[in-house]
């Protein structure tokens, strides 16, 4: 089995050109895809991750009014198109106006303070 190079670069790219069989270059394409997935998937973590702390920082606004009557929200995810998933817990759990908090008050907050959020959704 042949070994794949650790980094791929210029002087990778080099070689490549000098390969007499297209062999060579061919078992390297697998390589290669595996290697721009690595870094397009890499860099979608990361914008996330940095999405979610905006949103979580953004929360942290809206519960001090949540907590004074009883109850708290918690991220559950936010996903790549903006949309944010949270639980409304304690007493806002099994409130009446629970739909009406999360679309008036929270969604409202966080797409202020977080323009790449699209839309907040109940978990």
């Amino acid at each position: 089995m042949r070994e794949t190079p650790m980094a791929f670069s210029c002087d990778n790219f080099k070689q490549l050109k000098c390969y007499e069989n297209s062999k060579h270059l061919l078992e390297l394409v697998p390589w290669i895809v595996v290697q721009v997935l690595n870094i397009l998937e890499h860099e979608q973590g990361g914008m996330t991750l940095m999405l979610k702390e905006k949103v979580e920082s953004a929360l942290n606004k809206v519960r001090p009014s949540l907590q004074a009557d009883g109850g708290d929200v918690q991220l559950i995810d936010v996903d790549e198109q903006g949309v944010v998933k949270v639980k409304l817990t304690g007493a806002c759990g099994g409130c009446p106006m629970s739909q009406m908090t999360l679309k008036m008050g929270i969604e409202k907050i966080l797409k202020q303070n977080v323009p790449e959020v699209t839309r907040v959704e109940s978990a």
